[in-house]
């Protein structure tokens, strides 16, 4: 190794030490999803942001959406590389939902200590009893999302509500 390499692999790590660990958010549980799946917009928001933070940034003063490439951001002029990734949300339900047709089955499923209340408006708390009445809500919940989100209409409505949100 030459002189200039070992003093540039020095200078890096010094640098690496300094700067600060990145901070990361644990993903959302599928407790989390179902529940933010009864909060309508809202909710898809939410998923959208979490999924997608650290890659997506909206600047308001510009108008605009900035995807992080790696090693710097990128205009997303036309919204379509953040309207694109709104599939991310709907992979999520699909997961949660396919989780959830196991408990049906008897399968202990993606929420072993209960799921949320089948009523948005109930006051958040422990989960409820995972019969199958309120698995049999969540999926046709989860069910009617996948659908809405993957149209035009709901793909742009979450992008939309993620950047009145903030979007990380």
């Amino acid at each position: 190794m030459s002189e200039i390499e070992r003093k540039v692999q020095e200078r890096v790590e010094a640098e690496r030490k300094k700067r600060p660990a990145p901070e990361v958010k644990p993903p959302l549980t599928d407790f989390q999803i179902i529940s933010c799946a009864m909060e309508n917009q809202a909710g898809d928001a939410a998923v959208y942001i979490a999924l997608n933070r650290g890659k997506f940034v909206y600047v308001e003063r510009w108008g605009v959406w900035l995807k992080w490439m790696g090693h710097y951001l990128q205009r997303d002029l036309k919204e379509r590389e953040a309207t694109a990734a709104v599939s991310r949300v709907v992979d999520e339900y699909r997961r949660v939902a396919a989780g959830l047709r196991k408990m049906l089955s008897g399968d202990p499923g993606p929420c072993p200590d209960g799921l949320p209340a089948p009523d948005p408006e109930a006051n958040i708390g422990p989960p409820t009893n995972s019969d199958d009445k309120t698995v049999r809500h969540h999926l046709k919940e989860l069910a009617r999302k996948i659908s809405h989100l993957r149209g035009n209409v709901g793909r742009k409505n979450v992008v939309e509500y993620a950047r009145s949100l903030g979007s990380g």
